[in-house]
């Protein structure tokens, strides 16, 4: 009887997280869109990797354009070598969209990763640990492999401008430094 109870249980607890766990993503609603992609969407203090904060006026200075660089896993490993390859004129932000990863693995595992990650640039990198940064640029998922490019003008307005893609398990190694530095070249074109 009291294994018939524990299969039971089981089950129940093993269907709902299998439920929660492959649920889609609740519909965009037109009304949670900016019209404007502005500097002034984002909230005033900004989590960074090392969980400390920023206000968006240190990170987005005035009359200064900037590139925010928004990596996913794989992207993300890869970008954030961008600095390091490329002499860079204009402060860059990357963001780790990393909003849609488990709780436990934000708990347990992506700190770590983030700061190993932000000590090999010099950019000040994001955390967006509940995904308000990409909400407020309107970008409602990201693919592991893909990173997107925005551009800030002096204003803060802020404009879409670059989407490229790593290979697969880039994270783990596998991309070559020639492959990093080709997929990360047309962001180049950008930063002038």
């Amino acid at each position: 009887m009291k294994d018939t109870i524990k299969i039971v249980i089981f089950g129940l607890v093993f269907f709902a997280g299998l439920v929660y766990l492959t649920a889609p993503e609740p519909p965009v609603k037109k009304e949670d869109l900016h019209e404007v992609l502005s500097t002034k969407n984002f909230k005033e203090k900004i989590l960074l990797a090392n969980e400390s904060e920023i206000s968006k006026k240190d990170l987005f200075k005035e009359n200064e354009k900037s590139l925010i660089i928004i990596g996913n896993h794989d992207s993300l490993s890869v970008v954030s070598l961008f600095d390091s390859l490329y002499d860079v004129s204009i402060p860059v932000v990357i963001v780790a969209n990393v909003s849609a990863a488990p709780w436990f693995i934000k708990e347990w595992v992506l700190t770590e990763k983030l700061l190993a990650l932000s000590e090999l640039s010099s950019s000040k990198m994001v955390y967006d640990k509940d995904g308000e940064f990409v909400k407020a640029l309107n970008l409602r998922s990201a693919h592991k492999q893909e990173f997107i490019v925005y551009r800030v003008d002096k204003t803060g307005l802020i404009k879409r401008v670059y989407r490229g893609f790593v290979k697969k398990d880039a994270i783990d190694g596998s991309m070559s430094k020639k492959e990093i530095k080709e997929a990360l070249l047309p962001i180049v074109s950008y930063i002038k």
